[in-house]
């Protein structure tokens, strides 16, 4: 996936782009079974596959600096940021609720991903029958 905001170096991403590569790769690990996605900062891992790592770069194969250090440094970050947009685990520390949700209906939660990008999730209260 190649993802790019400014032409020079570290190559950084602006929040849109960032938070539509999260969108993707969420969208990529749906429609191919994969239930998590697992980052190495171990070359050896990544290239092998080794310890559950899924997750590559071009570097790793070519004389290349692609991603760019900028997303580079983030992969740790968008693995962990994907698996939460998978539903399958959010951090409570992430959750930007102001006050106690007490009243059946719908009420958007704030979810901060990253320092600039908050998705929002939409909670369906109902009443027990």
């Amino acid at each position: 996936i190649e993802v790019a905001s400014d032409t020079k170096h570290p190559y950084s991403v602006n929040e849109k782009a960032y938070a539509a590569l999260l969108d993707l790769v969420t969208d990529i690990c749906k429609r191919n079974g994969i239930k998590k996605l697992v980052w190495s900062e171990n070359k050896s891992d990544r290239v092998n596959h080794k310890n559950g790592c899924n997750m590559t770069v071009h570097r790793d194969y070519a004389n290349k600096s692609c991603p760019g250090d900028y997303l580079y440094n983030r992969h740790g970050e968008i693995a962990a940021e994907v698996k939460e947009q998978m539903g399958l685990e959010v951090d409570k520390k992430k959750i930007q609720l102001k006050e106690t949700i007490k009243t059946v209906g719908t009420h958007e939660v704030p979810i901060k991903l990253h320092p600039k990008v908050t998705a929002t999730l939409k909670v369906i209260v109902t009443e027990e029958s």
